[in-house]
């Protein structure tokens, strides 16, 4: 037996021993170690089963702001169940093709910082204080066939520490159950403030140094956390986790920030704001967006790209969020509404909201994240109109959440939500005009029914002269929270 299959032998069986096989469940097992004076990591392993022996190897091969991921791949061995090794050709930097069936193997992966710095949130990588690691990019692919978790015994070289939501031994054999929606970070002064919210945890995990306190963040983020969880009726996880960490990249400007939410961590690397005023405010912002994810989509069995809903709604309720919680004026809102009018009425040519989510990752987005949030505004001023008050687009969120949160079987995104927008016949106009179609966004007649008016030049606004009724639907947007901004 090869000295590489002797040491991925007896790893294996190290592990064997604390871990009932669920091959099932697992489609790889064996080792990681990270080494943060290198920023690279050693993985050795195998395929959970005997049955999973294959010829392909794969790796993910680009995220958002890191192209290539597969060039990161160095040092590939492989070998067959008895430990000897097996030839193998690379196909192109992501792909191996070996000679024959192997089910060992082992390589480096190059964790150096990526010089876009949009891949602080998106891609693993190890900084100089600290590291955020996806487990997809550093793993080779999951195979078909409905396995998705790995078993691996991780360890950190130095005296860095590592943390986020995963289950654990003192051995430090940690198990996955979604290689896809796994995320941790290493770091060597990691703070991690726990919570409880209701029959839920709440951990913050906090990386370097920021205008704002731990105290600070750690309020806002129970506080937008609570709120959400009431909009959307409970709590999407059991123990969701928020990390904030610094842009590893050198000389990135003030304000700069990129974020991702996979399963049930929020990520948000961001550079800090020149003052602590404008540090909170943007952390808030930040924090807004990305928590109301842990729900939407993450919460849910939903597939395919019905990503206009889950951002542009986002969007939106994360303003109409920041009025309800005195944190930005109703103004302020408006005024970003009408910003994302003027854009969607600019863009050319006109996608459907439909065809920019098949389409979002080339060219589409903004057209995707404008047109999605007034379609929101919109969809939310005709319920609350045709509804006397009492339905809004919380009601749609909340209905989605409770029909399609785990256990209820997988079905496609934008089926369901269409279906949700078929049970209110006045939302009718907008799915057909804008969601399904590529109509321009005339909005007057609807914006009218909340009071409001847009005059050539002048942001969306609240009337001279409103009726009862009209008052009543601004007062349920957030109208007379301004009033009372203290902070």
């Amino acid at each position: 037996m090869s000295t590489m299959g002797k040491a991925i032998f007896i790893l294996l069986l190290a592990v064997s021993i604390h871990f009932e096989a669920r091959a099932q469940e697992v489609y790889f097992e064996g080792s990681i170690t990270f080494d943060p004076g290198r920023q690279a990591a050693a993985v050795s392993g195998k395929w959970a089963s005997p049955v999973d022996s294959r010829r392909g190897l794969s790796f993910l091969n680009s995220a958002v702001g890191a192209p290539n991921l597969g060039r990161r791949i160095s040092e590939v061995k492989m070998s067959d169940a008895a430990g000897e090794p097996v030839a193998f050709k690379a196909f192109n930097a992501a792909e191996y093709v070996a000679e024959r069936e192997f089910s060992a193997f082992s390589y480096l992966v190059d964790l150096r910082t990526q010089a876009d710095n949009r891949s602080a949130a998106h891609a693993s990588w190890i900084g100089a204080e600290t590291g955020l690691i996806f487990l997809d990019d550093v793993l080779p692919l999951v195979p078909d066939g409905g396995k998705t978790g790995a078993r691996i015994l991780i360890t950190v070289s130095g005296d860095w520490k590592l943390a986020g939501a995963q289950t654990s031994r003192p051995d430090r054999v940690y198990e996955f159950a979604n290689v896809g929606r796994s995320v941790f970070v290493i770091g060597k002064e990691l703070r991690q403030i726990e919570g409880q919210r209701g029959n839920a945890a709440l951990t913050l995990i906090v990386g370097g140094q920021w205008l704002f306190t731990d105290t600070e963040a750690s309020g806002m983020t129970a506080e937008i956390y609570d709120e959400y969880k009431k909009i959307f009726g409970g709590a999407p996880t059991d123990h969701a986790y928020i990390v904030l960490l610094p842009m590893p990249q050198a000389g990135v400007s003030k304000g700069v920030w990129e974020a991702e939410t996979r399963g049930p961590t929020v990520v948000v690397s961001s550079s800090d704001m020149p003052f602590k005023t404008q540090s909170l405010q943007r952390l808030h912002e930040q924090l807004r967006h990305e928590i109301f994810h842990l729900w939407l989509p993450n919460g849910v069995n939903l597939t395919g790209p019905y990503d206009w809903f889950y951002e542009g709604f986002a969007l939106y309720e994360s303003l109409k969020t920041g009025v309800a919680l005195n944190r930005i004026r109703f103004d302020d809102m408006l005024d970003t509404l009408s910003r994302a009018h003027g854009l969607d009425a600019a863009i050319a040519p006109r996608r459907s909201l439909l065809e920019a989510s098949r389409d979002r990752w080339n060219g589409a987005d903004t057209q995707l994240y404008a047109r999605g949030m007034v379609a929101a505004f919109l969809t939310d001023v005709v319920l609350l109109e045709r509804s006397k008050g009492k339905d809004s687009i919380e009601a749609i969120l909340s209905k989605l959440f409770a029909a399609h949160r785990p256990p209820a079987r997988p079905i496609e995104g934008n089926a369901a939500v269409l279906e949700l927008f078929g049970t209110a016949p006045e939302l009718g106009e907008i799915a057909a005009n804008h969601i399904r179609g590529a109509k321009p966004i005339a909005w007057d007649g609807i914006i009218g029914l909340a009071g409001l008016e847009e005059a050539s030049g002048v942001p969306l606004r609240v009337k001279p002269k409103i009726s009862g009724r009209q008052k009543a639907i601004l007062n349920k947007l957030g109208y007379n929270n301004w009033r009372n901004l203290t902070r």
